[in-house]
C-alpha cells in the first residue's frame, strides 16, 4: 500500500503527564494535543521530553530521545520506556515513560500488620508482615533470637499471614494481600528455610492438600487462569489453564465481540473463538487457519471504527524491541457473530 504521507510523521504522548516536545531546536508542542509533526525519512532525530506537571509520589525527569529512520522506517533498537507504533501510512506513534525519581523515604517508626506462629523443624517460629518503607516479612526463631529470612515482597500494600502445611508437614508461610496490580499470594517454603515458592498476582486457597490460584485477566471474555500447584516427590510441580472458573463468559456484541474474539486467540483458545464465527465462514476456514490469519500479535489499539456491519480493528505486530508495526483487519458481523475477516483496503472501508 502507498504511504499517506509524503514524510514520515511522528505523533507523541507520555501516557498519565502532560509534557512539552522539542524536536531538535524546534517547539513542537504539548503531548495532551497529540501533535504530529513531519520528520526526515533518513538520519537520526533528535527529540526532548519535558514534564510540565509532576506527580506526588515523586519527581519525574526530563529525557532526551534519539531516533534513526532509513526510508521513512525506524531502525535500530529503541531506548528503554519508548515504545514506538508504525503504520503502513507512514504515522509513527511514539510513547514516552519519563524516569521517575521516588522521593527520600521519610524516617518512620516500623509497625506490624499481622502475625502467625509456625511449628517449624526445630520449634515454633514468629512471622511478622511489618511495614517499614514498605512492607516486609520476617521469620525469626524467638527462642535463640535469630532472623530465619526477610523478605520484601514486590508489589504489595496490604496484606496478612496464616500457617498451613504444603510443602512438608511442617507450617508454611502463607500471605494473602492486595497490591497495585489486584490480588497477591505467596507461600514460603518450610523446607526452604521459608524462600518463596509460590508468587502470583492471584487469589489462592488449598483443597485437600493441593493449591489452586485464580487470576482474571481482563479481558472482555472475563478470562481467568488457574494454576494448580502440588508437591510430588518433594518438588513443586505446576499445571494452569484458561477458563471461566468462578464467573460466566460475559456475552459482547459489535465491535467487542470482534476485540474478544482477538483476545481469545491470543491466548490460544482458539476454539472458543472458532465459536464467534458464522456457520458459513466456520466451513472456509479451521482453526489453526484463523489463528495463522490474525498471527501473534502485541496488542489492540484503543480506537476502533464501525462502518454499518463492519468493524475496523488495529492490532500491533512486534517488529523489533518495543517497535511495532500496525495493522487493520476489518470484521464484517451477520446475525451476531463474525462472517467475514480481511485485511483493510483504505479505498473501500
Amino acid at each position: 500500500m502507498t504511504p499517506a504521507y509524503a514524510l514520515p510523521v511522528l505523533m507523541i504522548s507520555c501516557p498519565g503527564v502532560n509534557c512539552l516536545i522539542t524536536l531538535g531546536s524546534t517547539l513542537i508542542g504539548e503531548t495532551d494535543d497529540s501533535p504530529a509533526v513531519p520528520i526526515a525519512p533518513n538520519g537520526p532525530c533528535y527529540l526532548t521530553i519535558t514534564p510540565l506537571v509532576q506527580p506526588q509520589e515523586g519527581v519525574l525527569l526530563p529525557r532526551a530521545i534519539r531516533l534513526w529512520l532509513e526510508d521513512g522506517a525506524l531502525t535500530g533498537p529503541l531506548p528503554q520506556g519508548v515504545e514506538a507504533y508504525c503504520a503502513p501510512s507512514g504515522l509513527i506513534e511514539l510513547s514516552v515513560t519519563l524516569p521517575l525519581l521516588p522521593p527520600a523515604p521519610e524516617p518512620s517508626v516500623p509497625y506490624g500488620l499481622s502475625r502467625v506462629e509456625l511449628r517449624g523443624e526445630r520449634g515454633t517460629y514468629v512471622a511478622t508482615l511489618y511495614r517499614e518503607n514498605g512492607l516486609r516479612v520476617a521469620v525469626e526463631d524467638p527462642k535463640s533470637d535469630v532472623m530465619i529470612a526477610l523478605h520484601a515482597p514486590r508489589d504489595l500494600t496490604d496484606g496478612r499471614l496464616m500457617a498451613h502445611p504444603f510443602s512438608c508437614t511442617h507450617d508454611d508461610l502463607i500471605l494473602t494481600g492486595q497490591g497495585p496490580y489486584g490480588h497477591r499470594f505467596l507461600v514460603f517454603s518450610a523446607r526452604e528455610d521459608y524462600a518463596p515458592i509460590v508468587d502470583d498476582y492471584a487469589q489462592g486457597e488449598f483443597r485437600q492438600g493441593v493449591l489452586y490460584t485464580l487470576e482474571s485477566l481482563g479481558d472482555l471474555s472475563g478470562h481467568q487462569y488457574q494454576r494448580i500447584y502440588r508437591m510430588e516427590n518433594g518438588k513443586l510441580q505446576e499445571s494452569g489453564s484458561y477458563g471461566y472458573f468462578s464467573s460466566q463468559r460475559r456475552q459482547l456484541n459489535g465491535p467487542q465481540l470482534c476485540i474478544g474474539l482477538c483476545q481469545s486467540v491470543k491466548l490460544g483458545l482458539v476454539e472458543e473463538a472458532m465459536g464467534l464465527l458464522t456457520p458459513s465462514l466456520r466451513e472456509q476456514i479451521d482453526g489453526s487457519g484463523l489463528a495463522g490469519f490474525i498471527g501473534d500479535f502485541h496488542d489492540i489499539r484503543p480506537l476502533y471504527r464501525e462502518n454499518g456491519s463492519r468493524v475496523a480493528l488495529t492490532l500491533s505486530y512486534p517488529k523489533e524491541e518495543n517497535c511495532y508495526t500496525l495493522y487493520t483487519l476489518v470484521f464484517t458481523l451477520k446475525n451476531g457473530l463474525v462472517d467475514n475477516i480481511q485485511e483493510e483496503d483504505p479505498d473501500e472501508f
